[in-house]
Parts: structure tokens; sequence; C-alpha cells
């Protein structure tokens, strides 16, 4: 037999701590990196949670682009109608960036120029509400279109 085994019979079965050879299995020497592990998650960590809050941030700024131009085509749809009000575009545009946006186009500022008599251009610029410091995405959206005219 050899020295420091057990034998295996009905007396002595193979068990979790003691193994097949019936021996309980040592320790490892030590190799000088204990608490390898904790600090990799030290480092790795913040480094993960970051660039989770940057994939938000993107996703947040093509909302908020989405936005924009969904105001922009509004306004145009609002100002290009016969009989509508200089105002009526950029009101309609400022409606959707409340409602539709809720709050992530932030700072929106709306103008509405008209190059030539029949041609429309709604502006909407603002920044995308920002979850890291410093990462302020600026937003921009056009919108064009025809004045409508009533001729009998």
């Amino acid at each position: 037999m050899i020295r420091g085994v057990l034998p295996l019979t009905e007396d002595h079965p193979p068990s979790r701590t003691t193994g097949w050879l019936g021996r309980r299995p040592r320790r490892a020497v030590s190799d000088g990196d204990e608490g390898g592990a904790s600090t990799e998650l030290v480092v790795a960590t913040p480094l993960i949670l970051i660039m989770l809050l940057v994939v938000v941030q993107l996703a947040v700024w093509g909302w908020a682009q989405q936005v924009a131009a969904a105001a922009a085509r509004r306004g145009v749809a609002a100002a290009r109608l016969a009989g509508a009000d200089a105002q009526d575009g950029p009101t309609a545009a400022r409606l959707i960036t409340g409602q539709v946006g809720g709050g992530v186009l932030t700072d929106p500022q709306i103008t509405l120029t008209q190059p030539t008599p029949t041609l429309l251009t709604v502006t909407v610029t603002g920044t995308a509400m920002h979850y890291l410091p410093g990462l302020g995405f600026h937003v921009t959206a056009r919108a064009s279109g025809t004045r409508e005219t009533y001729t009998p």
C-alpha cells in the first residue's frame, strides 16, 4: 500500500474531500498573486460602467436627433399651410419637442426662415441630455417645404 493513501473499500469510499486516491487535495503554493482577482475587478468595473454609460449616451443622442427631426417636419407642415401665421411652424415644433421629447432635447431653439417667397425651412437645434460630464452632443435638424397658396 502506498503511504498516505487510504485503500478504496466499502469502509472508505471516494468522496469530494478525499478524491479517488484517498488523500485530501493539497493547497497549491502561493505564487504571490493573491488578491489578483480583486485588483482586476477594481480596475475593470469602472471601465465597464463607463462603456455602458457611453452606449446609453449615444442612444439618448440618437433619440434627441429623432425628436428634433420630427419637430422640424411638424413645424414645416404647420407653417406651409395656406393662411398660416409666421409663428405656427415654431409653435408646432415646440409642442413636439415638449410632448414627444420628454426632456431628451435640452434647450431647443427653433427658427423659421423663408429664403424665397414660397420656400420655408424650420431648423431645430439643441443639446441631447447628457449622462456623462463633458459629453453633451449637439443636435441639429432641418426640414423644408413649399408654402401652399390658394389660387381661385
